[in-house]
């Protein structure tokens, strides 16, 4: 059962990632998946749960996630579904 749906983009072409100098993004990356590669960050989607640390951290804001879905029906608390349900972008 997938639990999501979902996407993240990093850094479009014409965004400036200072991954060299700054990388607070795989600092914080609780998962491990991201790694500065050619000076600019690279996210490993096999890794990435789409928490959206790196997103939040990072301060050129070129980390992009998008929640489209989530199953919620192993969630008993309503409050939890409404919180949880407030993480996605395509309602």
């Amino acid at each position: 059962m997938e639990y999501y749906t979902s996407n993240v983009k990093s850094f479009e072409e014409d965004m400036i990632c200072k991954g060299d100098s700054c990388h607070a993004c795989q600092d914080l990356c609780p998962c491990n998946a991201i790694s500065i590669t050619e000076g600019h960050s690279s996210i490993d989607t096999r890794f990435c749960t789409i928490c959206g640390v790196c997103a939040n951290v990072c301060p050129q804001k070129g980390i992009i996630i998008n929640r489209t879905k989530m199953n919620l029906e192993n969630i008993r608390s309503k409050s939890w579904q409404n919180r949880l349900s407030g993480l996605t972008t395509g309602k």
